[in-house]
């Protein structure tokens, strides 16, 4: 599990720059379910992988609260920099799972 969610991040941070390059109507949601998913895997990190014994979900007012955090982040328009690395790192992580 720990390898999915640190696969995800870097899935998670190298898309943002296209989320934003799309017409507003599909990047608000786009990037707010992006957010929200990658809150799940925050969650999963904190209890330590345990994704057995009870569901591991968002709040109604997490939802709330994550999805104005994004779409702040859309107003403001943050890019994050091309980062070689993390596109490095993304295609040794899918070589790595897939083969």
């Amino acid at each position: 599990i720990y390898k999915i969610l640190e696969m995800s991040d870097t899935f998670y941070q190298n898309a943002w720059n296209g989320i934003i390059e799309l017409p507003i109507k599909h990047r608000i949601p786009i990037a707010i379910a992006s957010d929200l998913y990658q809150l799940i895997g925050k969650k999963i990190e904190k209890r330590r992988f345990n994704v057995w014994g009870n569901r591991v979900y968002i709040t109604k007012f997490e939802k709330f609260i994550f999805s104005i955090k994004t779409i702040i982040k859309i107003m403001l328009n943050k890019k994050k920099s091309h980062n070689e690395k993390v596109e490095k790192k993304l295609n040794l992580l899918l070589r790595n799972y897939y083969y």
